[in-house]
């Protein structure tokens, strides 16, 4: 007896009936998996957009950042020369015979080395630059203005205030910049009598002077040096007398090493 398709269907209960097929069933878990993984890519595409547009806003940010803080350190430059050419005798005309062109030079050189007090003899100048600092701290420009204003301080006597300006730099850059900033504060350590603070910085500038930096590592070493000696600490000198011969043989920092290690006991 041959069964018909009819048959077939007959046969079949209503539970049976409601119960999609393992293809049909398989086709949509695909589906549902596929669209959920959409759903994820789509999520992340849009975290990363979101990334690169912040991203981009932070950049364009710190450049206008750097920027403002550049032309405000170009103007502490320009204030700074303003006071200085306002204490500088005028020269006179030729026939006069006075204040002539040296006697006004002499008066330049004086006035980046005497004694004074910035607050009262440079008031625009000491206020200029610590604008730059106060305003754009983490920039460039303002680890230039601590250089240039902490050389101030300490080239005026007041190395006090040059210490705390270095060592605020040396925390804010990077490479040469900060072994700069600590070979400045060593010897502003050095000038207000503090040698063990002055060895200790002189050691951070070497550390930190990157490759082909050899005017600040031997500078720094050499004062390292001079510094514990002075300290009477003639061991430890003598170890950084022979660090300079055996990391800058063949220059002038090793000779001048070479003699001063001579006359240690």
């Amino acid at each position: 007896m041959t069964t018909t398709f009819s048959d077939s269907a007959s046969s079949l209960d209503k539970k049976e009936l409601k119960r999609p097929d393992a293809f049909q069933a398989s086709g949509a878990g695909v589906v549902k998996k596929a669209r959920s993984q959409q759903s994820l890519w789509l999520g992340f595409a849009v975290a990363g957009l979101a990334l690169v547009g912040a991203w981009s806003a932070w950049s364009s940010y710190q450049e206008s950042q750097s920027k403002k803080a550049g032309e405000l350190l170009y103007s502490a430059r320009l204030a700074e020369e303003k006071e200085i050419q306002a204490q500088l005798p005028k020269p006179a005309t030729p026939e006069k015979g006075k204040n002539s062109e040296a006697e006004v030079a002499n008066t330049s050189a004086a006035l980046e080395s005497e004694k004074l007090d910035l607050a009262s003899r440079f008031p625009e100048t000491l206020k200029a630059y610590q604008a730059v600092i106060s305003q754009y701290p983490s920039t460039q420009a303002s680890i230039e203005a601590r250089l240039t204003l902490g050389r101030r301080y300490l080239n005026h006597g007041q190395a006090a205030q040059a210490v705390s300006l270095f060592e605020e730099a040396a925390k804010k850059a990077s490479g040469a910049d900060r072994a700069t900033a600590w070979n400045a504060a060593g010897y502003a350590y050095e000038a207000s009598g503090q040698g063990t603070q002055a060895a200790q910085a002189f050691e951070k500038s070497a550390a930190e002077a990157p490759k082909g930096f050899d005017a600040v590592r031997g500078d720094s070493l050499l004062s390292q040096a001079r510094v514990l000696e002075a300290s009477n600490d003639s061991a430890r000198a003598k170890q950084v007398y022979e660090r300079i011969l055996k990391e800058l043989p063949n220059s002038e920092f090793s000779k001048t090493a070479e003699l001063a290690k001579s006359r240690l006991p």
